[in-house]
């Protein structure tokens, strides 16, 4: 499933990167003309955001409905202001490598379950 990324085109004429906080029209929040001002809010408190201390912590990823969880807080965060950008593409970066290794563990469980089933089933009919 391809990641949706906002429509714009940055300055040097590559598609703009940001895949959260996209508006219904496909754009982030720095190319959408609609939130301009809200952006402006934003640029001008600067590396302010970067220090912000938050009223709660990420969630603990353990869990697939773990990672569910952090990707809403991560995108409820980032679209308040209070993660900057580039914090926010990290952290979903790390929580889909999280989602990556839970189901490739959970696939070798099951290779390995599959194959102790067809060595029973093997023993079972040679005897």
């Amino acid at each position: 499933m391809a990641v949706a990324r906002c429509k714009a085109k940055t300055k040097k004429g590559i598609r703009c990167t940001v895949s959260w906080g996209l508006s219904d029209a496909g754009l982030c929040l720095w190319h959408d003309p609609d939130r301009r001002e809200r952006a402006r809010e934003v640029r001008s408190k600067g590396g302010k955001a970067n220090k912000r201390k938050f009223d709660e912590a990420p969630p603990r990823l353990e869990t697939l409905d773990d990672a569910v969880t952090c990707t809403a807080w991560v995108f409820n965060q980032a679209a308040l202001g209070n993660l900057p950008e580039r914090r926010a593409d990290v952290m979903v970066k790390a929580v889909r490598q999280f989602q990556s290794a839970i189901n490739l563990r959970d696939l070798e469980r099951q290779a390995a379950e599959l194959k102790r089933q067809v060595k029973e089933l093997k023993k079972r009919r040679s005897a």
